[in-house]
């Protein structure tokens, strides 16, 4: 799973405000090497793709309805189709205050509010053209989206610092429940060398330069502490019985990586009276478990986080591993703090087995990609795998336990 960040900008825009903002966000995923793996920058210059303008007939031709009403007439008789471009969030913004102002709260608003129709966890700076009233350089909404006027931030460094500031917002930099903040238009930080700090024209002044360290370690755990808490940002185990799936191993300058794998599954072995054999020429973490009863399970990872297994009897012929075997991916999982993620699984057998393996753990493994266990799920399942899942589905769900509180929804301007 990945965090996706998507700059839109309207149609017209200077692409260099793209190009300054996605320069921004990958210094800003930077500041957070754990997790920048995660994120996935996605640049939509000028976004008005095609149909998401119609002509005047196409839209006399559309059912009076609710949707119609949506739609956005332009100077030249055409017409903006409902949440298809940034200018039609910009047009609606603009009609929610008498056409004549453009807010950066409605506009984030707009936009926060299909995010949610359409359960979309993307988020989404939106470049406007225009300067935001009441007067501000942008908005942000914690989770989801941030509003930038192209027109307040002309100059590159004072328009990345900006970015930089909104996705703090965004990633909850600053809340009611911190230390060390003051409420000003939305919550923000009291340290002044921090780029959270609230808007002042000394605020201002700082913003017009490269800042090398652009927010404090307050604000920075904050965020981190957020981060590690998105289904799309933890740190997973991605589980896959299909060896071609794993991506390549990265360069590095020994094999230091894999002693926490041959640690977990030698001793895994050990405790079975089973057999561990590892290719240590190998790139890649390559290691067989020889059972007494002659069945084989292969272990391969590119990375820690990255692992293929499969096995065969002992006639060669391929068969799912044990759900023992399963555990143990689970429980290396767990003792180095990592969900699971089902990755590229061929068979329903294989995909179940991991399933009732973290569903059997104490406390249930999670899932970061848990599928719905409907009948789709448990076609082609054995029926003491489907029975045991069921099973466990059953049982009453444990108290919540402690750990990251119902987070509020804020935002703030700059």
């Amino acid at each position: 799973m990945v965090k996706k960040i998507i700059i839109e900008s309207q149609w017209k825009t200077d692409p260099k405000f793209n190009d300054w903002a996605a320069e921004a966000v990958r210094e800003f995923t930077e500041l957070f090497p754990e997790f920048r793996d995660k994120f996935v920058i996605e640049d939509r210059k000028c976004h008005k793709p095609r149909g998401s303008v119609i002509s005047e007939e196409k839209f006399n031709n559309l059912p009076d309805d609710a949707e119609k009403k949506l739609y956005v007439r332009l100077k030249n008789g055409r017409y903006l189709v409902p949440y298809q471009s940034t200018d039609w969030y910009v047009q609606q913004a603009r009609l929610a205050t008498n056409g004549r102002e453009l807010d950066a709260s409605v506009l984030s608003g707009l936009r926060l509010r299909h995010a949610q129709e359409t359960n979309s966890t993307d988020i989404v700076i939106m470049l406007a053209n225009s300067k935001f009233k009441p007067f501000c350089f942008g908005y942000g909404l914690e989770g989801y989206t941030s509003s930038i006027s192209t027109s307040a931030c002309r100059d590159k460094d004072f328009f990345k610092n900006i970015i930089k500031h909104e996705l703090g917002h965004v990633f909850r930099a600053t809340y009611a429940e911190r230390s060390n903040i003051v409420e000003a238009l939305g919550e923000h930080c009291t340290n002044p060398d921090c780029i959270m700090e609230k808007y002042t024209p000394d605020f201002t002044k700082h913003l017009n330069r490269p800042i090398e360290k652009p927010f404090c370690d307050e604000c920075l755990e904050s965020m981190r502490e957020y981060m590690g808490n998105l289904p799309e940002l933890k740190k997973t185990v991605s589980l896959t019985n299909d060896n071609a799936s794993l991506p390549p191993a990265e360069e590095k300058k020994d094999d230091a990586w894999k002693k926490p794998l041959r640690d977990h599954f030698s001793a895994a072995v050990a405790k079975d009276g089973s057999h561990y054999a590892e290719n240590t020429e190998a790139k890649n973490y390559q290691a067989q478990l020889r059972e007494t009863d002659g069945t084989v399970t292969n272990i391969e990872a590119s990375s820690p986080k990255h692992i293929a297994m499969s096995a065969v009897n002992k006639n060669g012929q391929v068969i799912t591993p044990d759900l023992k075997k399963f555990r143990d991916i689970v429980q290396y999982a767990r003792k180095n703090k990592m969900a699971i993620e089902l990755g590229s699984i061929k068979t329903a057998e294989y995909r179940a087995r991991l399933v009732l393996a973290c569903l059997t753990e104490t406390p249930p493994m999670e899932i970061t990609n848990m599928p719905p266990l409907d009948d789709a799920f448990f076609d082609g399942v054995s029926p003491d795998i489907k029975a045991q899942i069921l099973a466990q589905r059953q049982k009453p769900s444990p108290e919540k336990t402690a750990g990251f509180p119902d987070l509020p929804r804020g935002g703030g301007r700059s």
